[in-house]
């Protein structure tokens, strides 16, 4: 059983043998069709399970990171404060974004939204490359 449901047998068409007319038929050919998922029902129930557990489970534990090298005097070393700021991103993606993604695995659409769509598209853009430069 595929997870992926193709329904266009040649999606991706041989660029140098076709006019740009014909790409952007082909992009309104494929894109008409609102019916059309990317996963499926399988797909989608295995993705709200893995969601779940991250946001349950980076909540958790990036918590108990903060509050351990937060608290702990001793634990406040230059290398521990990297950690620290890593696990704020994380438990800022765990806590807000997760959820959205969950809810959206369930319903298999997005629920909240254009502007929330966008909202949410930058917010997980700039905590995971803010997330991605801390490590450098």
């Amino acid at each position: 059983m595929s997870v992926l449901n193709y329904s266009d047998p040649t999606p991706y068409p041989i660029m140098d043998s076709i006019s740009s007319s014909q790409v952007n038929q082909h992009f309104e050919d494929t894109t008409a069709s609102t019916n059309k998922e990317d996963l499926s029902e399988l797909g989608y129930s295995i993705a709200a399970v893995i969601l779940f557990f991250i946001m349950v489970f980076g909540c958790f534990n990036n918590f108990v990171v903060i509050a351990v090298v937060a608290g702990t005097k001793k634990l406040r070393t230059p290398m521990n404060f990297i950690l620290l700021n890593l696990s704020v991103s994380d438990f800022i993606i765990s806590l807000f974004g997760t959820p959205m993604s969950f809810a959206s695995a369930v319903n298999r659409n997005w629920v909240f939204g254009p502007f929330l769509c966008e909202v949410y598209a930058f917010c997980m853009t700039l905590t995971g490359e803010w997330e991605f430069l801390k490590k450098f």
